[in-house]
């Protein structure tokens, strides 16, 4: 009698069958709790071994602690539960086993039972099988033109390397079509080491999954690559770092990484043309593969005319100080004319650079083009010293915003005072708190624009010196807003489908289940992903989107 064993492991729960020619499956049947005694250690070492159910299929089993192991011939290891000292049945699905004695208590074999088949197992070893020691997995080349470098190369032709260079120059990385996937690319990053080069590791793209990105050495050549399939709508920056050590200090991480950086610079790839700043201090290479999104209100448009930027400082009672803005006027202004929308922006120095993000002009363009109604915009500075006590679901900044700030610019320019015309916006922990503004003072701002918002946070998550567990639970200011009466006011959110990282939360997760509590709370929410990380290159792009979505002609209430 052929006999098979079907053992499904999907997620965390686990199915187990066994079936006979005729198909008696019992696959995901309900399984009635049945009561579990506890047997002796060292009778249960005596049931250890090997057991025939059928040519070619063992049912071994072991012990480990106080449990008893059983695995069939191919399958992974799972407990079994004693019912008695010779009767073992798995819980989760309805099969369980008998082990038999010959006169003398020497154990012979077992009966396995599942429904109606049952099957007399003989005990062919008390020993365990060899433990196999898994190789290391090969690097297998995806790039169809390194397969045919290395093919080149074995065949002693050293020109084939100089020439591959060569034809690198201003083309990396190498982006190479993915047969029967015409939605991604193999994209290959390159670098050229020499006889001092031990390691090579880069940063960008796609989040790696245990945290690094090696590149490897292609035989005993000077090519070093990584290659990845990415979206063809892709855009982000990626640097190289050279000879880091492999693994950084977990008990000193933060010291390690700051070490790392004062004896391993970040380098940009010098087969690529393409070069931004990030933060701007760190050059990096930028990637824009073929389908990634049209960014057309970046650059000054020809016959648009330039509104007017005006630096500020506004007292404030609140922080107990000034804090300086930028307030940025449409062309069209008229400080005796028709009332203008509001826009309050944090991290307003990011938004007027045009390394990072070109806001001016990008609220130029979308004005002169009749995007977008014309909006007054106030650009809010931080000092690097403040920026995360500002952000993170502060009061007193809040109170500064809502009491101080607005009410200066109310007086001082013509805007209007009604919150389906006024918005709060800002990126990174600056998303974060405009939503929180949105919760705390919907009576002042209708529409909140986050971009790349740290719903991540919970009190205290910055001030961890180390790496480790969070100390509460992360997703604070949507449990906020899940707890409070859904306030009128409007949403654009957007995040990168890159953004997975962090020490113990995924951005992406996190932002998801912000965005999911507001359409369940019955807010007016537009989501946006890009293909992209955590990062200007995006962002200057998806900029005009929110500011079309929240103040277009057609989005004003």
């Amino acid at each position: 009698m052929k006999t098979v064993c079907h053992w499904l492991t999907l997620g965390f729960a686990l199915l187990v069958g066994v079936s006979l020619d005729g198909g008696d499956a019992l696959l995901g049947q309900e399984v009635q709790p049945r009561q579990t005694a506890k047997v002796d250690a060292k009778v249960l070492d005596t049931y250890v071994g090997q057991y025939e159910l059928a040519p070619k299929q063992l049912l071994t089993l072991r012990r480990e602690g106080p449990y008893l192991m059983a695995q069939v011939t191919g399958q992974p290891w799972f407990v079994v539960y004693a019912e008695n000292d010779t009767r073992f049945f798995w819980k989760v699905v309805p099969a369980q086993f008998t082990i038999q004695k010959s006169k003398d208590g020497t154990v012979e074999g077992l009966l396995f039972e599942q429904g109606k088949v049952k099957l007399q197992a003989k005990r062919v070893s008390a020993e365990l099988p060899t433990e196999v020691e898994l190789p290391e997995p090969k690097e297998v080349v995806q790039s169809p033109r390194l397969i045919t470098l290395t093919k080149t190369f074995w065949g002693a032709n050293r020109e084939a390397l100089k020439q591959f260079w060569q034809e690198m120059q201003d083309k990396s990385p190498l982006v190479e079509p993915v047969q029967g996937d015409a939605h991604s690319s193999w994209v290959t990053f390159l670098w050229r080491g020499n006889d001092k080069t031990r390691r090579v590791s880069m940063t960008g793209g796609l989040p790696a999954v245990d945290g690094e990105k090696w590149l490897t050495r292609l035989a005993d050549t000077d090519v070093w690559y990584r290659t990845e399939k990415v979206p063809n709508d892709a855009r982000f920056t990626y640097y190289f770092i050279i000879n880091r050590p492999e693994k950084l200090s977990p008990t000193n991480y933060l010291a390690a990484l700051v070490e790392m950086r004062l004896h391993c610079p970040t380098h940009c790839d010098p087969l690529n043309p393409n070069t931004v700043l990030l933060q701007g201090m760190i050059p990096a290479s930028l990637l824009e593969l073929s389908e990634a999104p049209a960014q057309p209100w970046v650059k000054p448009l020809e016959g648009v005319p330039k509104g007017t930027l005006k630096e500020h400082k506004v007292k404030s009672k609140s922080l107990k100080g000034e804090r300086a803005v930028t307030v940025y006027t449409p062309a069209s202004y008229d400080p005796k004319g028709e009332k203008h929308g509001l826009l309050v922006l944090f991290d307003g120095g990011l938004y007027q650079d045009d390394e990072m993000i070109p806001g001016p002009t990008i609220l130029d363009n979308l004005i002169a083009r009749k995007k977008i109604q014309p909006l007054v915009v106030v650009f809010v500075k931080h000092e690097l010293a403040t920026r995360n006590e500002d952000l993170m679901c502060s009061d007193p900044f809040a109170d500064f915003v809502v009491k101080e700030l607005v009410p200066w610019v109310r007086a001082e320019f013509r805007v209007s005072e009604e919150p389906a015309r006024t918005i709060v916006g800002g990126l990174s922990l600056g998303g974060l708190m405009a939503s929180y503004c949105g919760l705390r003072h919907s009576d002042v701002f209708g529409n909140v624009l986050s971009q790349s918002g740290s719903y991540w946070f919970y009190p205290g998550g910055l001030e961890q010196k180390e790496l480790g567990l969070p100390v509460a639970e992360p997703g604070w200011l949507t449990r906020e807003y899940l707890s409070a009466p859904r306030r009128d006011v409007r949403f654009y959110v957007e995040k990168g489908r890159f953004e997975q990282g962090g020490s113990f939360t995924n951005g992406v997760a996190e932002t998801h289940r912000f965005r999911d509590v507001l359409k369940a709370k019955g807010y007016s929410v537009q989501y946006s992903e890009f293909t992209g990380g955590h990062e200007y290159v995006c962002w200057r792009g998806s900029f005009a989107d929110g500011l079309i979505a929240l103040a277009g002609v057609r989005a004003v209430r």
